[in-house]
């Protein structure tokens, strides 16, 4: 792959986004924001922001439609949220969150959060539109080196520099996996929702499953420090960037190190962005050089190569590029093949003793490191081609075989077909014979050419030792009992070449896919059909059965639907992969975030009735009970710091009410991150330190909302 450097701002690029394929928005390490349009790189704006970035950190960062900017302010506790419409900061988190530098930001996909994370251990999740804190995580006992969010933006994670990594799911606000890397951790990546690459400090790339924390794979171990990781749109391939602009690519799929050298620049690799499923990419570098690359450029050297018939060319451009693999360009590449392969079979069936024509067709092949073995075994088998119809047409099946063995791309010609033809109607023929009375000694004659053939010889070895079992077997055929059929053919495995066999097989594969199409279209009637038979069969009885249950559960969902009750849709549908596609539960899930949003706003008034209406039918549905009890947990804190804020002057005063109010809290929700916060300020102002042995600690997890209190303080 080619990059070409289309713009040089000679600053080295902080962050970089791309929005809607049509616009390029970076920020400097001096602060300064510029747009440009991706179709030609022409500069459509430009101003300064007064966000200093040094380049490599993970402070800054943009919402995906590039209003937003969210800066963790060098060397502060401070979060610059700034507009980039109104090129102006709309709003400042200030201390008395994070009490140590921040660390890193991110913004979710859909933009309604950021998460920061900080030297002093704290993670937060915050609203974008408003500023306000949503969540505290736990507190780490050291640094939080990275927070980021998965694709949909449901899920977090975070890693620490003494290398443990949380996984969290906000919409739920249940953990979802929590394991050890044992290396500060530098960055990560989610790789759909079920694995995590991570970077640590010894420039080590891993890949992690997230629910046992498991190592899966050991990417790399770089002697050059990692920069950045980005994946292709498809998830299939990995991209590495390092200190010394080198890009690196790695098959996901494969586990494999694709290409060690894949791009390389002269500078360190700030930014990489990843455009296509095709591998188009953008690229910033230390110098301050913004570059891109297209597939489109290799695909167009590519087919020049396939029309000047330099197909080792061709083939070597793909070795080095593997994603041409997926484009059009090498499609007609091997369809060329193909077709030359095919007329060189051609050439060989008409039984032409000259291999002059086949060695021309295949010429321009030989030297491609990819088909030079298979040249060599074409012309190879042309040789024995004459051989193969001379032992044929002799009867000395055997010798036939023996070449055919030796010569394996000869089972495609025609004259090897029609020998396999030959044995399966004698095949058939001595079946049919020895079933009638005297009939062994001229089912042995019918199948005389082929004894001496070792895999034919021992199906008719089979054929007259097991005279019984195959009289079963075409009794069992004939009756349409499939099940048992394929009981007998595991207790007998003679009978798996049999055609017959192979016939029922066909039917089997075919009936199973038409009821998985069936099921994802929803058809009841059709699993129920396919299902009832395949269940016959018992090595299909479980799968047939899950479907059954699946269809069942589906017609069992369409009756909620039409109740139309958001709750018991998500309900239902939440814990069965089938339906987390289906219209009404995309519905369901948009309808509850709509109402986590509003709920949220609701919270910060300290209307804890409110906020419990807004989420009437949801406090039954289990998976979101801590998503809800954390929203209600924010009506309560709202109001307490309130009093804490109002009355900061004679905190004394309060005192009393405080000790409800903070009794209550426990007793509710368990001792927190949030109310250790406001413990530890209210000693700071007032010097009271609470006994909290005199509370009752309670559990979230068990919160009961129909016994909220309309205020945390009575």
């Amino acid at each position: 792959m080619t990059l070409k450097e289309k713009i040089n701002i000679k600053k080295a690029v902080s962050v970089a986004s791309i929005v809607d394929n049509e616009r390029l928005l970076t920020v400097d390490e001096e602060g300064e924001f510029r747009e440009y349009s991706l179709s030609d790189f022409s500069l459509k704006d430009t101003f300064n922001t007064n966000l200093k970035s040094a380049v490599w950190n993970k402070k800054i960062s943009f919402s995906k439609d590039g209003e937003y900017l969210v800066f963790g302010v060098t060397d502060s506790q401070e979060i610059d949220i700034f507009s980039i419409s109104e090129k102006d900061s709309i709003y400042k988190i200030g201390g008395g969150n994070h009490q140590g530098n921040i660390l890193s930001t991110a913004v979710d996909p859909s933009g309604k959060y950021f998460i920061s994370t900080s030297e002093d251990g704290r993670s937060f999740l915050w609203s974008l539109d408003t500023g306000r804190k949503i969540h505290a995580f736990p507190r780490r006992d050291t640094e939080v080196n990275i927070g980021v969010f998965n694709k949909s933006g449901d899920i977090i994670a975070t890693g620490t520099e003494e290398g443990k990594v949380n996984v969290v799911n906000v919409s739920t606000m249940k953990d979802l996996g929590y394991f050890r890397i044992n290396k500060p951790v530098r960055d990560l990546l989610f790789v759909s929702d079920k694995y995590l690459v991570s970077i640590d400090k010894e420039n080590e790339v891993n890949l992690w499953r997230i629910s046992d924390g498991k190592k899966i794979k050991n990417i790399l171990k770089s002697k050059v420090p990692i920069t950045k990781v980005a994946l292709s749109t498809d998830e299939k391939f990995l991209y590495i960037t390092n200190f010394k602009g080198k890009v690196i690519l790695y098959n996901l799929i494969d586990h494999e190190l694709e290409n060690e050298n894949y791009v390389q620049l002269n500078q360190g690799i700030t930014n990489i962005i990843i455009m296509s499923e095709l591998g188009d990419m953008l690229v910033t570098d230390k110098s301050g050089k913004i570059c891109s690359s297209a597939i489109a450029d290799d695909q167009a050297n590519l087919m020049l190569r396939i029309k000047n018939k330099d197909y080792k060319g061709a083939y070597e451009l793909v070795s080095k590029n593997k994603l041409l693999k997926q484009t059009k360009e090498f499609q007609v590449l091997e369809v060329l093949w193909d077709n030359i392969v095919k007329k060189a079979e051609e050439i060989i069936e008409t039984g032409a003793k000259n291999t002059s024509k086949v060695e021309a067709l295949l010429n321009p092949f030989a030297e491609v490191d990819e088909k030079k073995n298979e040249v060599r075994e074409i012309l190879a088998d042309f040789k024995e081609y004459a051989k193969l119809n001379q032992y044929i047409a002799k009867g000395t099946y055997n010798l036939a075989y023996d070449v055919v063995k030796k010569h394996p791309n000869l089972e495609m010609t025609k004259s090897f077909k029609r020998l396999e033809a030959t044995w399966n109607d004698s095949f058939r023929r001595a079946k049919m014979t020895l079933f009638k009375n005297q009939g062994e000694e001229q089912a042995r004659e019918i199948l005389y050419k082929f004894s001496g053939i070792p895999e034919k010889a021992s199906v008719i070895s089979n054929l007259f030792a097991q005279k019984n079992v195959y009289i079963q077997f075409v009794n069992f055929i004939k009756q349409k009992k499939y099940g048992q059929v394929m009981e007998l053919v595991k207790r007998n495995p003679f009978l798996e070449t049999n055609a017959d066999y192979l016939k029922i097989i066909d039917i089997l594969d075919d009936t199973y896919i038409t009821m998985k199409v069936a099921m994802q279209r929803g058809e009841v009637a059709t699993v129920l059909e396919m299902s009832k038979f395949l269940r016959t069969i018992p090595d299909l009885k479980n799968e047939a059965d899950q479907c059954l249950q699946a269809i069942k559960q589906l017609k069992e969902f369409n009756a909620i639907v039409k109740e139309g009750k958001n709750p018991e849709i998500l309900k239902f549908g939440e814990d069965k992969p089938f339906l987390k596609k289906h219209e009404a539960f995309l519905n369901a899930k948009d309808f509850w975030e709509k109402t986590v949003s509003s709920a949220e706003s609701i919270a910060y008034t300290g209307d804890v009735k409110k906020v419990a209406e807004s989420f009437v039918g949801f406090e039954n549905v289990e998976s979101r009970h801590l998503k809800i009890a954390n929203i209600v947990k924010i009506a309560y804190l709202s109001d307490l710091n309130n009093t804490i804020t109002e009355n900061r002057d004679d905190l004394g005063i309060v005192i009393p009410i405080l000790t409800r109010a903070i009794g209550n809290y426990l007793s509710m929700f368990g001792k927190d991150q949030e109310i250790t916060d406001i413990l530890e300020n209210i000693e700071e102002v007032s010097g009271k330190r609470f006994d909290m042995e005199q509370f009752r600690i309670g559990k979230i997890e068990r919160l009961s909302f129909d016994r909220l209190k309309d205020s945390i303080l009575k």
